[in-house]
């Protein structure tokens, strides 16, 4: 796909506050580079603010609402508890209407988790599959509605 405003993009929503270098980019690394040339990437940890949070509360916070606003979707690492990224995933999901796709390898997600997202995989990989197999002609102007693809590894879920 050549012509990038045509091309969709994704925001990189995982925990970032008290992690490694590793669980912050390895994923995200892993995504960019298996959906290279299909999709464009906003990922937060180009603005790495770790160790330096409490000064820049409001421009974290702010920076992010406006990613997940340019976005199309939202790809969540919920791989353990984040403030951060349970609100990034409730703002795309319920305020800006953003297709939301998350990752978690337990077996019992959370209610919560399983509601505010429209397909939930049990691996990265799992994900990555799924976004690669998006159909390019899905209508994005029109936002996703709980029933359009609300499905779990284990079973469609009826909206």
């Amino acid at each position: 796909m050549s012509d990038r405003r045509a091309m969709k993009s994704i925001y990189l929503a995982g925990p970032i506050n008290k992690c490694s270098d590793n669980e912050c980019h390895g994923w995200r690394l892993e995504v960019e580079t298996a959906l290279a040339g299909r999709f464009r990437f906003l990922n937060p940890m180009s603005r790495d603010y770790r160790s330096r949070e409490d000064k820049f509360v409001g421009e974290i916070v702010e920076q992010d609402y406006r990613d997940i606003r340019d976005v199309d979707i939202v790809l969540v690492m919920a791989s353990h508890p984040s403030w951060g990224t349970a609100m990034e995933m409730h703002q795309a999901f319920s305020t800006d209407r953003k297709l939301v796709v998350a990752v978690c390898t337990d077996p019992n997600p959370s209610p919560w988790l399983r509601y505010h997202c429209h397909y939930l995989a049990s691996s990265l990989r799992e994900a990555i599959e799924y976004l690669r197999d998006l159909p390019d002609e899905m209508s994005w102007s029109t936002p996703p509605t709980l029933g359009l693809i609300r499905q779990t590894r284990a079973q469609p879920q009826q909206a």
